[in-house]
Protein backbone atom coordinates (compact mmCIF):
# COMPACT_ATOMS: atom_id res chain seq x y z
CA UNK A 1 0.00 0.00 0.00
CA UNK A 2 2.87 2.36 0.83
CA UNK A 3 4.32 1.84 -2.68
CA UNK A 4 0.99 2.83 -4.30
CA UNK A 5 0.80 6.02 -2.24
CA UNK A 6 4.39 6.89 -3.13
CA UNK A 7 3.73 6.19 -6.86
CA UNK A 8 0.64 8.42 -6.77
CA UNK A 9 2.64 11.23 -5.16
CA UNK A 10 5.40 10.97 -7.80
CA UNK A 11 2.83 11.06 -10.62
CA UNK A 12 1.08 14.10 -9.12
CA UNK A 13 4.40 15.96 -8.80
CA UNK A 14 5.29 15.23 -12.43
CA UNK A 15 1.85 16.36 -13.63
CA UNK A 16 2.32 19.69 -11.83
CA UNK A 17 5.55 20.46 -13.72
CA UNK A 18 5.72 22.56 -16.91
CA UNK A 19 5.16 20.94 -20.30
CA UNK A 20 8.19 19.29 -21.92
CA UNK A 21 8.67 20.06 -25.61
CA UNK A 22 9.01 16.77 -27.56
CA UNK A 23 9.50 18.37 -30.99
CA UNK A 24 12.58 17.10 -32.84
CA UNK A 25 15.70 19.27 -33.09
CA UNK A 26 17.21 20.58 -36.35
CA UNK A 27 18.80 17.16 -36.96
CA UNK A 28 15.42 15.46 -36.70
CA UNK A 29 16.23 13.81 -33.37
CA UNK A 30 13.68 13.61 -30.59
CA UNK A 31 14.93 14.52 -27.10
CA UNK A 32 14.40 10.92 -25.99
CA UNK A 33 16.01 9.19 -29.00
CA UNK A 34 19.43 8.72 -27.33
CA UNK A 35 18.07 7.36 -24.04
CA UNK A 36 17.59 3.78 -22.91
CA UNK A 37 14.11 2.44 -22.16
CA UNK A 38 14.81 2.81 -18.42
CA UNK A 39 16.05 6.41 -18.82
CA UNK A 40 12.98 7.28 -20.89
CA UNK A 41 10.71 5.81 -18.22
CA UNK A 42 12.43 7.74 -15.44
CA UNK A 43 12.57 11.05 -17.28
CA UNK A 44 9.29 11.08 -19.23
CA UNK A 45 6.65 8.73 -17.72
CA UNK A 46 3.62 10.72 -16.54
CA UNK A 47 5.15 14.08 -17.51
CA UNK A 48 3.14 16.67 -19.39
CA UNK A 49 4.38 17.06 -22.96
CA UNK A 50 3.58 18.93 -26.15
CA UNK A 51 4.45 18.20 -29.77
CA UNK A 52 3.38 19.65 -33.11
CA UNK A 53 2.71 17.77 -36.34
CA UNK A 54 0.17 16.49 -38.82
CA UNK A 55 -2.26 13.68 -37.98
CA UNK A 56 -1.93 10.77 -40.42
CA UNK A 57 -5.49 9.41 -40.36
CA UNK A 58 -4.68 7.04 -43.24
CA UNK A 59 -2.48 4.99 -40.87
CA UNK A 60 -4.68 5.29 -37.82
CA UNK A 61 -5.63 2.14 -35.93
CA UNK A 62 -8.16 1.20 -33.30
CA UNK A 63 -7.81 -1.03 -30.27
CA UNK A 64 -11.08 -2.70 -29.35
CA UNK A 65 -11.96 -2.20 -25.68
CA UNK A 66 -15.03 -2.30 -23.47
CA UNK A 67 -15.63 0.48 -21.00
CA UNK A 68 -18.44 0.45 -18.47
CA UNK A 69 -20.11 -2.36 -20.46
CA UNK A 70 -20.04 -0.47 -23.77
CA UNK A 71 -18.21 -1.63 -26.89
CA UNK A 72 -15.72 0.86 -28.23
CA UNK A 73 -12.20 1.60 -29.37
CA UNK A 74 -9.11 3.46 -28.31
CA UNK A 75 -8.17 5.61 -31.29
CA UNK A 76 -4.43 5.70 -32.05
CA UNK A 77 -3.24 8.13 -34.72
CA UNK A 78 0.30 8.75 -35.99
CA UNK A 79 1.37 12.39 -35.59
CA UNK A 80 3.98 13.11 -38.27
CA UNK A 81 6.51 15.68 -37.06
CA UNK A 82 8.99 15.71 -39.94
CA UNK A 83 10.45 13.89 -42.93
CA UNK A 84 13.95 12.46 -42.35
CA UNK A 85 16.91 12.60 -44.74
CA UNK A 86 15.75 9.33 -46.37
CA UNK A 87 12.35 10.84 -47.16
CA UNK A 88 10.60 8.77 -44.46
CA UNK A 89 7.79 10.11 -42.29
CA UNK A 90 8.79 10.39 -38.63
CA UNK A 91 6.49 10.89 -35.69
CA UNK A 92 4.84 9.40 -32.65
CA UNK A 93 1.62 7.51 -31.99
CA UNK A 94 -1.00 9.56 -30.14
CA UNK A 95 -3.63 7.64 -28.18
CA UNK A 96 -6.54 10.00 -28.68
CA UNK A 97 -8.76 8.18 -26.20
CA UNK A 98 -11.71 5.82 -26.08
CA UNK A 99 -14.84 6.25 -28.19
CA UNK A 100 -18.09 4.30 -28.22
CA UNK A 101 -18.23 1.95 -31.22
CA UNK A 102 -20.85 3.78 -33.33
CA UNK A 103 -19.07 7.11 -33.03
CA UNK A 104 -15.63 5.65 -33.76
CA UNK A 105 -16.79 3.69 -36.82
CA UNK A 106 -18.27 6.84 -38.42
CA UNK A 107 -14.98 8.72 -37.92
CA UNK A 108 -16.91 11.66 -36.47
CA UNK A 109 -13.91 12.53 -34.32
CA UNK A 110 -11.70 13.84 -37.14
CA UNK A 111 -10.69 17.46 -36.79
CA UNK A 112 -11.06 20.01 -39.60
CA UNK A 113 -7.31 20.52 -39.99
CA UNK A 114 -4.80 17.69 -39.68
CA UNK A 115 -2.22 20.19 -38.29
CA UNK A 116 -2.14 19.96 -34.51
CA UNK A 117 -0.20 20.78 -31.39
CA UNK A 118 -0.93 17.93 -29.04
CA UNK A 119 -0.63 18.28 -25.28
CA UNK A 120 -0.90 15.35 -22.96
CA UNK A 121 1.21 13.11 -20.81
CA UNK A 122 3.40 10.13 -21.52
CA UNK A 123 2.19 6.86 -20.15
CA UNK A 124 3.90 3.49 -20.62
CA UNK A 125 0.59 1.75 -21.38
CA UNK A 126 -1.28 -1.11 -19.86
CA UNK A 127 0.24 -4.59 -19.88
CA UNK A 128 -1.60 -7.04 -22.14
Amino acid sequence: MKEKVQEKQIREEKLNEDFLDLNPNEEGKYPFSVLSKEEIAEKYNFKKVKITGIFDHGNEFRIEKKWDGLNGFEICTPLITHINSKGEKCGIIVNRGWLVEDFAMNQNYYIDSPHATVTGFLYPGDPH
